[in-house]
Formats: structure tokens, C-alpha cells, sequence
């Protein structure tokens, strides 16, 4: 079985594939280097303030 890590868009629910994996394992590796990257892009716009980034990261099996 493979899994899909995606990045969507909240707002127009617009789905990216960031990384297909042949585990689960390897793609929680890959969602939380996704979630981490999303939360650094949105500290760099931003700054510190409270608030969710445009964008998440979902896993779905493929």
C-alpha cells in the first residue's frame, strides 16, 4: 500500500502532492517535515503571532 502526504490549501481546498511513500511510517516522517515546514513559512510572513498557517498537510493512503 502507498500513501500520499498532500499539502492543501484551507481556503480553496486545492490539493499538492508533497511525497508518495510505500509505509506509514516514512510518511509521518514526511508529514511532520511538511507540518514543520508550513510553520516556518508562516513564522517567516508573519512572525510570532497566533494563527493558522493557509495551509495543512494531510495524509491519505493511495
Amino acid at each position: 500500500m502507498t500513501y500520499n502526504v498532500y499539502r492543501i490549501n484551507r481556503k480553496t481546498g486545492d490539493k499538492k502532492i508533497f511525497r508518495t511513500c510505500k509505509s506509514i511510517v516514512l510518511a509521518q516522517k514526511a508529514w511532520r517535515q511538511l507540518t514543520t515546514k508550513l510553520a516556518e513559512e508562516f513564522r517567516a510572513q508573519f512572525g510570532d503571532i497566533l494563527g493558522l498557517p493557509a495551509e495543512d498537510a494531510v495524509i491519505e493512503a493511495a
